[in-house]
């Protein structure tokens, strides 16, 4: 069998929410809640926040803060370079002279328009109303109930890949593609 990690495009994505299914099961099962509270843990949260400001904003969050919270948001911040890496990658595999030859023929201004229709659709939970007593039913980050936390940190991971990839389909198509 022949081993095709990271060879093609979809690969990325997959090692994204990999990533993201990695973190949350292990923060969530095997992760040891006390070493939250040392002061190791704490230095490392506060170097993070540098960072990521929104991580001083976390103290104040409902539900109450805890020092595991902080831990597993500062954790993931962490990955945020790996999916941003993997979105440019996952470029490399789109503009081959045949993909490239396939999107000139097609219409660019109907993948645009699809792809920006995506994004509309695909942030309508983030604008829901509050219901009950559980707020955007669909985006609790901080869920007790592991799929639906899996899918909200999916969701948020998905916001630096498309970036990388973005960033990545610029230099490819500008820089690299320019022989095509």
């Amino acid at each position: 069998m022949k081993f095709s990690l990271l060879k093609k495009q979809s690969s990325y994505l997959w090692f994204t929410f990999g990533l993201v299914l990695c973190h949350g099961i292990y923060m969530t099962y095997f992760f040891p809640h006390e070493w939250a509270e040392s002061a190791n843990a704490r230095t490392f949260v506060d170097a993070v926040a540098v960072v990521v400001p929104v991580l001083q904003g976390l103290k104040n969050h409902t539900p109450p803060y805890t020092p595991y919270w902080g831990v597993f948001y500062a954790s993931f911040w962490c990955l945020v370079p790996l999916f941003f890496a993997a979105g440019a990658m996952s470029t490399f595999f789109l503009f081959t002279k045949e993909s490239y030859e396939k999107i000139k023929l097609n219409k660019p201004l109907g993948y645009i328009i699809g792809f920006l229709f995506f994004l509309i659709v695909f942030m309508i939970p983030f604008f829901l109303p509050f219901i009950g007593d559980f707020p955007y039913p669909l985006m609790n980050q901080m869920s007790r109930f592991l799929p639906l936390r899996l899918l909200a940190w999916g969701t948020t991971a998905i916001i630096p890949f498309a970036l990388g990839w973005s960033v990545g389909c610029t230099y490819q198509r500008f820089i690299v593609s320019r022989k095509y």
